[in-house]
């Protein structure tokens, strides 16, 4: 049981963040746009945590930060309706990445980007919103 609560936790099953982040996130055209770090302890945690925002909200993107290893890592995330609008996760990580100087990639809902820019965070959350609105309209 330990070992199962364990691995819940890894997953990031406590929370770590997220509603705050939520509840701090920006409305883009009547989508919540969320971004930030959270406090998991590996990728596969921060993909869980992209996994219980697209739960959570009913339409919306985010982008979850997370250092490891002298690296940052991101785990970038939309719900149905941008993918059916052609607001993809992969997309977002292409557009994200030129401005992090990393590279990634991955599917239509969810997507990863790392780089060794420690200092991408700021960049990135702020530009969010920015390349939101603008694939939007």
């Amino acid at each position: 049981a330990m070992k199962r609560e364990i691995k819940r936790l890894e997953r990031g099953g406590s929370g770590g963040g997220l509603e705050t982040l939520i509840d701090a996130a920006v409305q883009v055209n009547g989508a919540t746009v969320a971004a930030g770090r959270l406090e998991v302890r590996s990728v596969e945690a921060l993909r869980g945590m992209a996994d219980r925002f697209r739960e959570t909200v009913r339409s919306g993107a985010a982008v979850f930060s997370l250092p490891l290893k002298e690296k940052m890592h991101y785990v970038v995330t939309v719900t149905d309706d941008f993918v059916e609008r052609g607001i993809t996760a992969d997309a977002l990580v292409a557009e994200l990445a030129a401005l992090a100087g990393g590279g990634g990639g991955g599917k239509k809902h969810i997507a990863q980007l790392g780089t060794k820019n420690l200092d991408s965070e700021q960049a990135l959350f702020e530009a969010l919103p920015g390349i939101l609105k603008r694939r939007m309209t």
